[in-house]
């Protein structure tokens, strides 16, 4: 197995796992908000019925739209105070797993003839540094935090969709339809946490294991380029970074750092993968205009943007580097 086969393996374990986690708390997530839909969808058949308009003081006065969003907070900041120690679990599980994948990522680059005492000093496996770097990734992880936040962005949002829809006289069924993506949207962003949260955490448990061997000088950004890659994992695919550089990048991206391994003894450095902006030359137009979209394809087209032209690095002071798309110019 060739070490992109490592990582495209890895990924797959933490799909699983990740699958596995958002499919719990969302079942938790509708069982804890059932009761206040009910109630919210009741509102909305009664304003329906009702025979003249009906205003937002009706709302928290006669329709107890009040009382109703005080339990739906409390209903929902009760499941993100749960929820985030077990998301935690399972982030905490795969960066235990981490370290050794990193390790495989060495060993599968490792040259069969390599005299078997230097490959073992490669791969020299430390369980005291694993258990360091999972305690130290899981004290400094916002996670419950993200999950409690998103709660209350999620109360805030059924509330909102219910006194819009009565400002602007909008068709209750209309309203009702909203409120059901509520529940959608929750899940959405808890896939969205868990998907970050356990990337970031993984791929920096592997970089603190390089770090602490000798065998690897740098690491290279490695994206699957399917339909769902952004034009940031374009342009950062195939690039290399100093093993002393944390991987940075934006929310639910699933790329991964490939090690470069240090020409020590006969091993062979990996071959250089080629570039994302040289793949992305050779994609159909009609491909490049769906990951540009149009504004910016006109001007890669005209030569005026290059594809790291979209890259944008920020140094953020609570999660550390990250890369998103730079928005147009006018």
């Amino acid at each position: 197995m060739n070490v992109l086969q490592v990582a495209r393996d890895w990924r797959r374990r933490l799909q699983q796992l990740e699958d596995q986690a958002v499919r719990e708390a969302a079942a938790r997530y509708r069982n804890a908000i059932r009761a206040s839909m009910v109630e919210l969808d009741t509102i909305t058949t009664r304003i329906a019925a009702a025979e003249g308009p009906v205003s937002v003081t009706d709302l928290f006065t006669q329709y107890r739209l009040g009382t109703v969003r005080q339990d739906l907070e409390a209903r929902l900041a009760g499941w993100a105070s749960g929820e985030g120690p077990r998301i935690q679990h399972v982030v905490d599980q795969a960066v235990s797993l981490a370290p050794s994948v990193a390790l495989e990522m060495i060993r599968s680059q490792i040259p069969p003839h390599l005299p078997p005492a230097v490959a073992a000093s490669l791969v020299r496996h430390r369980p005291d540094e694993t258990a360091q770097i999972i305690a130290s990734l899981s004290k400094g992880s916002p996670l419950t935090e993200l999950i409690v936040a998103a709660a209350r962005e999620q109360s805030d949002v059924a509330i909102r969709a219910l006194i819009n829809g009565v400002i602007l006289n909008q068709d209750p069924r209309k309203t009702a339809d909203q409120l059901g993506r509520v529940i959608d949207g929750g899940v959405t962003r808890a896939r969205t946490i868990v998907r970050t949260e356990m990337l970031r955490n993984t791929r920096e448990a592997q970089r603190q294991q390089w770090l602490s061997g000798n065998a690897v000088s740098g690491w290279t950004w490695w994206s699957t380029l399917d339909k769902t890659a952004c034009v940031v994992c374009w342009a950062m695919h195939g690039s290399q970074h100093k093993l002393e550089e944390p991987f940075g990048s934006h929310p639910n991206c699933r790329c991964s750092a490939i090690p470069i391994l240090k020409p020590i003894d006969g091993v062979k450095p990996l071959d250089v993968i080629e570039p994302g902006p040289d793949r992305f030359a050779a994609l159909p137009p009609g491909d490049q205009r769906r990951v540009l979209g149009p504004t910016r394809h006109d001007k890669y087209m005209a030569g005026d943007l290059q594809l790291p032209d979209v890259v944008q690095y920020r140094d953020d002071p609570r999660w550390g580097p990250t890369r998103t798309q730079k928005p147009l110019q006018p």
